[in-house]
């Protein structure tokens, strides 16, 4: 399929409202306003120009009078003259509002574009939009696969934290028979307490017990 006279977007004299907004008749006219960016991409090329969008807060000094005017008036940047970037053959063909308050759109004219067909443009779209799809799904497999890793961790902290901690084992005089439990006393009534104390074993000597026990080790020696 062949097409000729492929008619691009050209320069015309900017005719802003009274509040200084303005879109140049053919900037874009059959894109929605949630175009996906490889479509503005397609577009360009077509056209064989590029872009800079500049917002106007970016090409003000703060506390200009343009600036001001624009914080004082509702809805109003025709105070506003955009300036164009550094370079020379760039055109005017948006001043619009955004999030972050107006912002003019510049385009200029590549001299290396080559004319592109309204079919070769469909066909560079679609080739496009599938190898963005495969980067998106790419990413989203990567992210799947690290999710399902940080949910299996997070069960894991989980089952840990479930998990009931070991009772403590309880220790037994080798000499009384008294425990953790249950303390012999001395003729104050005085609770033993341990001199020496085996944890994993769950044996120990006690206070009341020491004397003897050491004495017990003195005579087999």
């Amino acid at each position: 399929m062949s097409e000729t006279n492929i008619e691009r977007i050209q320069p015309v004299k900017p005719q802003r409202d009274e509040n200084g907004w303005w879109s140049h008749p053919d900037y874009i006219p059959d894109l929605e306003e949630d175009a996906l960016r490889v479509e503005f991409d397609v577009w360009l090329e077509v056209n064989g120009v590029e872009c800079v969008a500049r917002l106007m807060e970016d090409d003000l000094e703060p506390g200009s009078p343009e600036a001001v005017a624009w914080e004082s008036l509702d809805c109003d940047c025709s105070a506003w003259n955009p300036k164009p970037p550094e370079g020379t053959g760039w055109f005017l063909v948006s001043v619009h509002d955004t999030e972050d308050g107006p912002s003019a759109v510049w385009l200029r004219k590549l001299p290396d574009a080559q004319p592109i067909t309204s079919y070769d443009a469909l066909v560079r779209f679609y080739r496009k939009l599938h190898d963005e799809h495969r980067a998106l799904d790419g990413e989203t497999q990567r992210l799947r696969h690290r999710c399902d890793y940080l949910d299996r961790k997070l069960e894991e902290l989980k089952t840990t934290r479930r998990a009931p901690m070991p009772a403590p084992k309880v220790c037994t005089c080798i000499k009384c028979g008294c425990n953790d439990d249950h303390a012999c006393v001395n003729e104050n009534d005085t609770p033993c307490h341990w001199v020496k104390v085996d944890r994993a074993a769950g044996t120990g000597i006690c206070s009341q017990c020491a004397p003897e026990w050491v004495e017990k080790l003195a005579e087999d020696m």
